[in-house]
């Protein structure tokens, strides 16, 4: 729905705005939920600060210009993303 909020939304005109979950993530945890996903071991990724820093996808300014709230966990979000290119 984040999609089609923002393809009907003429506040969001030439705007760039972020569709995610709005929860923090690091890497690792990003990389091991799409391998158990696709039924693969965890990559190494060594031990360096992006790997263990966490990040987030602001959600903030699509949030103050529409109704949009993410409805979709970040797991859930995964899994649907992998089967859609799965099939």
């Amino acid at each position: 729905d984040g999609i089609v909020e923002v393809a009907q939304s003429e506040r969001l005109t030439n705007e760039i705005v972020n569709l995610a979950s709005g929860e923090q993530k690091t890497l690792r945890e990003v990389t091991d939920e799409i391998c158990k996903n696709l039924g693969a071991e965890s990559i190494d990724l060594g031990k360096s600060d992006p790997i263990t820093k966490k990040t987030l996808g602001d959600i903030k300014k699509i949030t103050s210009l529409t109704n949009w709230k993410p409805t979709i966990s970040f797991e859930e979000g995964i899994k649907r993303t992998i089967n859609f290119y799965c099939k």
